[in-house]
């Protein structure tokens, strides 16, 4: 049986392009909501090239963290760092598992966001409102090193 393509996590998607007017590639985000890994939208805009690059690698991987290593090296030759917060601050989380993510790789740049405020992220564009905590999905945590 073929499955369905118009699913109610499209329909989400297609609204969230609506209100934020950032186009991209959003069957990465879809697949990830319906296995329930981390999915993220962004308000990074089609002019942002390198925002956008990295969007859609988080999204294609599931993985902040395997999206910033993807683009390292672009980045750096333009003198730009992945890891940088300014990068995490256009992510749109749009399930818990991407709270959880997205709360950590702050924690690993040393700043701090509740998982309230990266759920309002989603749900103040009008995405359906999610538990921010909870049962949350396996994330691998980043090994955090104490400031000297």
């Amino acid at each position: 049986m073929a499955k369905q393509f118009w699913t109610q996590e499209r329909k989400q998607i297609v609204d969230l392009i609506d209100v934020t007017r950032t186009y991209g590639l959003d069957d990465d985000a879809v697949a990830n909501l319906e296995a329930g890994r981390p999915a993220f939208w962004s308000t990074c805009g089609n002019s942002n090239d390198f925002d956008g690059l990295l969007f859609a690698a988080i999204n294609r991987y599931a993985s902040i963290e395997a999206g910033q290593e993807e683009y390292a090296g672009i980045f750096a030759r333009r003198g730009m760092d992945p890891t940088d917060e300014i990068h995490l601050d256009y992510l749109i989380p749009l399930n818990t598992a991407a709270v959880t993510m997205l709360m950590l790789a702050y924690q690993s740049v040393g700043t701090w966001r509740t998982p309230e405020e990266l759920a309002k992220r989603a749900t103040s564009r009008g995405w359906p409102s999610f538990p921010a905590r909870g049962r949350l999905a396996p994330v691998e945590a980043p090994a955090l090193v104490a400031a000297e």
